[in-house]
C-alpha cells in the first residue's frame, strides 16, 4: 500500500512540476 501511495505521490509531483513550468513560460511570454 505504501509503495503504491509513493508511486502515486511521485506521479502527482511530476504533473505539478510540468504545470508549474508551463505557467512560468506563459508568464514570461506575457511579460515580454
Amino acid at each position: 500500500m505504501m509503495a503504491t501511495w509513493d508511486d502515486l505521490d511521485e506521479a502527482l509531483e511530476e504533473e505539478e512540476q510540468q504545470e508549474a513550468k508551463v505557467c512560468l513560460m506563459t508568464n514570461s511570454d506575457f511579460e515580454e
